[in-house]
């Protein structure tokens, strides 16, 4: 398949996935995607959508914090650095959430472009349980998806990165 076929194929499950529920397909992950960089909630998206997936978003901290609290959900993908509330900030109340009202602990992947102060020891420290870089290169998104999701039809087919996205 040539590069405009790619393209073709993994816009055209993109429009697709954009009719299903927000927070997941029926069979699909249930994603929270925390970002307050509409460039990198985009690409993250797109990315998603060619396994699709349709994340639930939110763009700061405190929106993670409430979104956790009220939703089901697989895994969380969490900014950093943002406005409001950080990710370190957040995924703390969203632990303390899952503690006092007794619900499975949802992993909690750091999302970041940023070297972190004391790297993933700060980070496990802080209750996060991985980190992936931003930018994402497809088969580490897709690596992250399978270690922390339940399988999926839609991401058990995708050995490589999705049609139309250069690594």
């Amino acid at each position: 398949m040539d590069d405009d076929g790619r393209r073709s194929l993994a816009d055209s499950r993109l429009r697709r996935s954009l009719t299903q529920p927000e927070g997941g397909t029926p069979d699909g992950p249930r994603v929270l995607l925390v970002d307050d960089s509409p460039v990198s909630r985009y690409l993250t998206c797109l990315l998603l959508a060619c396994w699709g997936i349709k994340p639930r978003l939110a763009f700061d901290g405190a929106e993670a914090v409430e979104l956790a609290s009220a939703f089901p959900l697989d895994l969380i993908l969490m900014d950093l650095q943002m406005p409001v509330m950080d990710g370190v900030e957040a995924t703390a109340r969203i632990r303390r959430f899952e503690r006092e009202h007794s619900r499975a602990r949802v992993p909690v992947v750091a999302y970041t472009s940023n070297a972190v102060p004391g790297g993933d020891d700060f980070l496990r420290d802080s209750g996060m349980d991985g980190v992936l870089p931003k930018p994402c290169p497809p088969a580490t998104l897709r690596d992250c998806l399978m270690r922390w999701c339940e399988p999926r039809d839609g991401l058990a087919g995708h050995a490589e990165a999705p049609p139309g996205v250069d690594h």
